[in-house]
């Protein structure tokens, strides 16, 4: 996470000024320094704090992979917040997380090769087993993925890639019927949750883009329009 805050220096800067005597008030009233990035960083089993005033990081605890490191940072966010509040000066707070999306189609393509493992099982079984196909395609969620999806940026070499725990792959390979259709449903069901979660996410990253491609102006026409009115006016003749 990093932190856009104002420095608490330009504060007791301020109030020092405005107590000083006019005669001593020096020529130059630049800031020494005014706002600056604060960044909060996990690493190494500990959470650093980066200051851009200060000349080296600060340890503010040890914070274990799986630990909520936020409980560490939240007072020395909320005692700046504080600080600045009847002042009103302004500071925001940014987070930088890495993209769920990519992470998000990597489960899905795990799901879909435990879904295709099974199918390969079941397949094989009822070849020899008359009247468990109508039985097994009940068993299945509607719309379920089987394979490639453009749609979810799902790809056939992703799904290859994945790799199934051994012991899950030769439970998948050595349990009944029964025990396939469980797992089949379970899986199932997990995909539509995956699947949302990716649809959301995607919207999401759509309406960031349609927002910055709104942002964004051609004044290609605007440039060309100026440039035949000089040219009518033989303005531009002495620069070719």
């Amino acid at each position: 996470m990093d932190m856009l805050s104002s420095d608490y220096q330009l504060k007791a800067e301020a109030t020092s000024k405005r107590s000083r005597p006019a005669k001593n008030k020096p020529a130059d009233n630049k800031a020494d320094a005014g706002f600056h990035f604060i960044a909060f960083v996990p690493a190494l089993g500990k959470v650093w704090k980066f200051d851009g005033l200060e000349r080296q990081p600060q340890a503010l605890g040890s914070c274990a992979s799986d630990e909520d490191w936020l409980s560490l940072v939240k007072p020395d966010i909320r005692a700046r917040m504080e600080a600045y509040e009847e002042d009103q000066i302004e500071f925001s707070i940014l987070s930088v997380a890495r993209d769920p999306l990519p992470e998000l189609v990597n489960q899905l393509a795990a799901n879909v090769r435990g879904l295709e493992i099974i199918q390969e099982r079941l397949s094989s079984i009822s070849e020899s087993s008359a009247g468990l196909e109508s039985t097994l395609a009940d068993s299945i969620y509607e719309n379920t993925i089987l394979g490639p999806d453009e749609s979810y940026a799902l790809t056939r070499k992703t799904i290859d890639e994945v790799t199934v725990h051994e012991r899950q792959e030769k439970e998948y390979r050595a349990c009944s019927v029964e025990e396939l259709v469980h797992h089949r449903q379970r899986l199932g069901q997990a995909q539509q949750e995956l699947r949302a979660a990716i649809r959301e996410e995607q919207q999401s990253q759509q309406m960031d883009e349609d927002h910055a491609e709104g942002r964004r102006y051609d004044y290609g026409p605007a440039i060309r329009t100026w440039l035949r009115f000089l040219a009518r006016k033989r303005l531009i003749e002495d620069l070719l």
